[in-house]
Order: structure tokens, then C-alpha cells, then sequence
């Protein structure tokens, strides 16, 4: 008799795990990962996701390893690939002022072997004149620093011209949110191009990193760099992204292959520099005063946000 009560149970739990294979595969996995140093009550945060993901429709969330409290990833599951693709789109999100990231789930590879230390942003780049407004440029100039995924055509937008940039670009939030860097000019001139972020949550005025904030009560744990402890973090880098934006976004133009890529006359090679637009023009020595008013206008607190 409890042989038999035992190989019901027994089928019982193999039934449940096909039914619950079965409802998995019905649904679209994602992968969320929380940029905080030290996480909340990660129930309270799943609880949090579904709340901010409810009008994709039904939303599963749980935490990779509960018990673990530096693991900051969590398995999302959505009803179709449209709320997944409207999800992704949007990242990152900015939950209980963190930024989270939200990458795909693919079938064949572990939760482990996701990337976890990566997020994208659509980055404002300002101070890039409109005849380097080319993909094969623009891509050259974001590999300096991170991965070039797209960018909205500057000249096609639906709200006519842009005067910036405006790039999806995949950075490793490890390292400090970049400022911004040296453009060297057809001229021989060397200008400041700057960067400002959307979506951009509470990150470190100090270091640069997302995960934490400096505080009286908190400080920040790793300090400025102290080779360039002269550099700037600030609300300065915030963007607002632009309002008309239709469902797929502006006229984006995709990442050209490097094997693609042509390269021509005067293409310009920039280098990436951690240095606010001040240090840049102490460096630079102010040579002219024609210099220095064409950088001023490139000074973070000018920075335009709309």
C-alpha cells in the first residue's frame, strides 16, 4: 500500500513540474538586474517590479537567490513577445530610485552565464558638429567608452532637427558614468563633446557609479579617483528624453558591422577623457578667447536637458 501512495506521489510531482515547464515555455523569460549596492528586501522589490510592469500585462518575478544577499538579479516573466520587447526598450527603469536593467532570457543558457554588470542608456551627446553626423563615426566614437547599439537619425527626427546626438549605448556599470571627451577638429582645434544620460537614476556625485549615493550618513565607499580627483558628477548629466516618441522610437539608425564599416578622408579618431569640460580647458590653457568662449558653451551647468 505505501508503495503504491508513494508512486502517486511521485507522479503527482512529475505532473506538476511538466505543467509548470509547460506554463514557462508559454511565457517570455527576462532577466532584471537590481544596480544597488545594497539591495532592499528583495520581496518588497518583487513586488515592486510587478507593480511597475503591470500594464504589460501579467508579470512573474522572482529573485535569482533569495538567500544571497549580493546576488542582484531577478527572473521575469511576461505573456508575450511584445511586452518583452516594450520592456526591454525602456531600460533602464528606475525602481526604488535604482536603475534596473533588463536584458533577455535565452533559453539555451543558464541564469548564471547572463551578463550582470552591463546596462544600456540612450546617451545626449552635445558638442559633435552636424557633418560628423554619421553612424560609422558616431559608432567609432562610442567604442571608446562602451557598446554602439543604435541612434536616432539627428536629421530625420520627428521633431525636426536635433542639435545633439542621442545613441543606445551599452556600458559596464562597474566603471564611472563617462563625462564626456576630446574631439579633435579637421582644423588642428580640439573641442569638448559632453554627455548626458535619460533614465539616469540616483548614482555617486563622487565616484560616478551607480549602486549608492554620498551622504553624511552614507558615504560614498570608494572615493574619487585619485588620479582626476578634479572631476565633476551632477545633476548636470541628467537628459530628458525627447516627447515625441512614437512606439519603435525616431528614425534609428542600427550599429553598422565592423566588417561593413568604410572608412574616409578625414575621418576623426576621438579619445575618450575623464574630465569635466573645465578641466579640459585648464588643460587646453585657454590659448585664445575665442577658444574659451567656444567651450564655455559646452560648461555642465549649460547643458541643455529638454
Amino acid at each position: 500500500m505505501e508503495e503504491i501512495q508513494r508512486s502517486a506521489d511521485g507522479l503527482v510531482v512529475q505532473m506538476r513540474k511538466k505543467l509548470s515547464l509547460r506554463d514557462l515555455d508559454r511565457k517570455v523569460r527576462l532577466n532584471a538586474v537590481f544596480f544597488a549596492d545594497k539591495l532592499p528586501h528583495k520581496p518588497s522589490i518583487c513586488d515592486t517590479i510587478k507593480f511597475v510592469l503591470s500594464k504589460f500585462g501579467n508579470i512573474g518575478v522572482t529573485a535569482s537567490n533569495e538567500s544571497d544577499p549580493n546576488d542582484r538579479m531577478f527572473s521575469i516573466t511576461v505573456d508575450d513577445e511584445e511586452a518583452a520587447t516594450d520592456i526591454l526598450e525602456g531600460s533602464p527603469w528606475s525602481i526604488m530610485r535604482y536603475s534596473v536593467h533588463f536584458q533577455k532570457w535565452p533559453e539555451t543558457m543558464a541564469l548564471e552565464e547572463l551578463q550582470c554588470n552591463q546596462i544600456t542608456f540612450w546617451v545626449q551627446v552635445r558638442g559633435v558638429p552636424p557633418y560628423m553626423f554619421d553612424v560609422e563615426n558616431v559608432s567609432e566614437m562610442i567604442e571608446k567608452f562602451g557598446t554602439f547599439i543604435k541612434m536616432d537619425d539627428p536629421l530625420e527626427s520627428e521633431e525636426g532637427t536635433y542639435s545633439y546626438l542621442r545613441v543606445r549605448v551599452l556600458l559596464d556599470a562597474r566603471d564611472p558614468l563617462p563625462t564626456g571627451y576630446q574631439l579633435p577638429r579637421e582644423d588642428g582645434s580640439i573641442t569638448w563633446v559632453s554627455f548626458s544620460y535619460e533614465k539616469l537614476s540616483d548614482f555617486c556625485f563622487v565616484c560616478g557609479r551607480l549602486g549608492h549615493t554620498d551622504s553624511p550618513r552614507r558615504p560614498c565607499p570608494i572615493g574619487p579617483n585619485p588620479q582626476n580627483v578634479d572631476i565633476e558628477y551632477g545633476d548636470w548629466m541628467r537628459a530628458k528624453a525627447p516627447q515625441k516618441l512614437n512606439k519603435n522610437g525616431l528614425n534609428q539608425v542600427p550599429a553598422v558591422p565592423p566588417q561593413t564599416r568604410r572608412k574616409f578622408p578625414g575621418q576623426l579618431i576621438v579619445s575618450l577623457q575623464s574630465q569635466t569640460p573645465g578641466q579640459f580647458l585648464q588643460s587646453q590653457g585657454a590659448s585664445s578667447s575665442h577658444t574659451n568662449e567656444q567651450h564655455n558653451n559646452h560648461l555642465p551647468h549649460q547643458v541643455r536637458t529638454d
